[in-house]
């Protein structure tokens, strides 16, 4: 049985599709991640909300899907990037909250769409042309104090199964 990440509310407009992306070829064998899809009228259909694990895929980028409703193929992409952050437990909860509430301020702030999943990971939409410098300064002050870890979304294309 496979685990799945699901989004819980995802961002975007017109999702009424629910797709698969196998995991395992960013190393997470067993795992999948549910996204949410927008059809375009064709065989195609735009991604609707902020991959949590998936790499090589952003909000609005188009996909195609096999007969299984698996990601198959990137076929277009919208030159949106993926902001992602995963904070690390905190024994005092206090603590945690305080954290996360700096961040989703900062996201407010600079107008960003994002999804959580749990209080521990974040995936941040950074649209082209936007100056993401004030969240990236707030989520290194988490990294360099150890408090969490961040990546881009595209530091590895995407993989679907052939």
């Amino acid at each position: 049985m496979k685990v799945s990440i699901v989004h819980e509310e995802p961002v975007g407009q017109g999702r009424t599709h629910l797709a698969h992306a196998d995991l395992a070829p960013f190393g997470l064998d067993g795992h999948v991640e549910l996204l949410w899809l927008k059809p375009n009228g064709d065989e195609t259909y735009s991604v609707s909300c902020i991959p949590f694990r998936t790499y090589g895929l952003a909000l609005g980028d188009q996909v195609r899907l096999s007969i299984n409703d698996e990601v198959r193929e990137l076929v277009g992409r919208s030159s949106h990037r993926v902001l992602r952050m995963s904070l690390m437990p905190d024994p005092i909860p206090e603590r945690l909250t305080e954290r996360t509430g700096s961040i989703r301020a900062e996201i407010r702030s600079a107008g960003l769409l994002s999804e959580w999943s749990s209080d521990h990971h974040l995936a941040v939409d950074i649209p082209p042309g936007i100056n993401a410098w004030p969240l990236l300064k707030v989520m290194h002050r988490e990294v360099i104090m150890r408090h969490a870890l961040t990546e881009w979304a595209d530091m590895l294309p995407f993989s679907g199964r052939q």
